[in-house]
């Protein structure tokens, strides 16, 4: 029995961020934690400029992006590279059909801050 093909419609990709705890109640970060941070804002303020131009491109949360592959594959290809070389943890899913339990969260509204 042949299976039908499907094309994928759209990525979700979820980065791992570092632990940002009230500042009353930081330790001192080491070296390593200090370059993560780092690492992660620098590609998130990138990450989030870019998903501002691109059309719908959603961020779900600030480490979150649903993003179509009928126009994203550039921002998703950037966004790995980019935490390729910020050293930045991050997980990709891929959906055949528009994710409808995402809620309806559109490119335009502002971004949770």
């Amino acid at each position: 029995m042949k299976q039908k093909e499907t094309q994928m419609q759209y990525a979700l990709i979820v980065f791992e961020t570092p632990f940002y705890g009230p500042k009353e109640i930081q330790m001192p970060d080491s070296l390593e934690e200090s370059v993560a941070k780092r690492g992660w804002e620098s590609l998130s303020k990138r990450l989030r400029g870019k998903a501002k131009e691109a059309k719908g491109i959603q961020m779900l949360a600030e480490n979150v992006y649903l993003i179509p592959l009928d126009n994203g594959l550039p921002f998703l290809a950037e966004s790995i590279q980019g935490a390729a070389e910020k050293k930045v943890p991050y997980r990709v899913r891929f959906f055949d059909d528009d994710p409808q339990w995402f809620g309806t969260w559109k490119p335009s509204t502002p971004s949770p801050e």
